[in-house]
């Protein structure tokens, strides 16, 4: 995935949700697996304003803008209190 800036807070927010997603795995392994199945059923669907380019170097390309408040939803989805 090549983002059109800003890969730092990209990563950053990456991380933490793959740290929310492991912490909802130990505090309800039922959520975090409706979650995972939720992902992996449709993971075009999350992305859909990507553009797929026709390069062997960046060929997914993303909006930084749109992919951060993609992971923010993702974030609160993956809170553990609800």
């Amino acid at each position: 995935m090549q983002p059109d800036a800003g890969v730092f807070p990209i990563s950053h927010w990456q991380s933490v949700a793959v740290a929310r997603w492991l912490r909802l795995r130990e505090a309800d392994p039922a959520r975090a697996a409706e979650f995972w199945r939720t992902v992996t059923a449709a993971p075009d669907r999350k992305w859909s304003k990507a553009h797929v380019k026709d390069s062997t170097r960046h060929w997914f390309e993303v909006s930084h803008t749109i992919y951060l408040r993609a992971l923010e939803n993702v974030l609160g989805q993956l809170e553990t209190v609800r």
